[in-house]
């Protein structure tokens, strides 16, 4: 029996199956040094979106700021022009009342 625990046969076996063993260790090293640098990059890409979100956000708040501040200077425009509006209409009834007491004083004349 021992004989046949060391036949060539056996150490054959024996050693292919060790250098399998040794080159199936080596591929797996390789596929995790593989996978920890495409973790790497993907956190980096990750962490590069976030920069890029942030930023966007940002850019956002501060064009809504913007156009908040602008739309209040044309709202407060605009109560200004009604102001300025609604005297120009009494100038107006006023110009009208001139100009109706001028067509009476035309004809008292004539």
């Amino acid at each position: 029996m021992s004989e046949e625990l060391n036949s060539p046969t056996e150490i054959a076996l024996y050693q292919s199956l060790q250098s399998k063993s040794i080159e199936l260790s080596h591929q797996l090293a390789d596929h995790v040094v593989s996978i920890q640098l495409q973790v790497k990059e993907m956190s980096q890409a990750t962490a590069e979106a976030g920069k890029a979100y942030n930023l966007s956000v940002k850019n956002l708040a501060d064009e809504i700021d913007a156009s908040t501040k602008q739309s209040i200077e044309l709202i407060t425009h605009c109560d200004e022009l009604d102001k300025d509006l609604s005297q120009l209409l009494e100038l107006s009834r006023q110009i009208k009342i001139v100009d109706k007491s001028l067509d009476q004083l035309a004809k008292a004349l004539i």
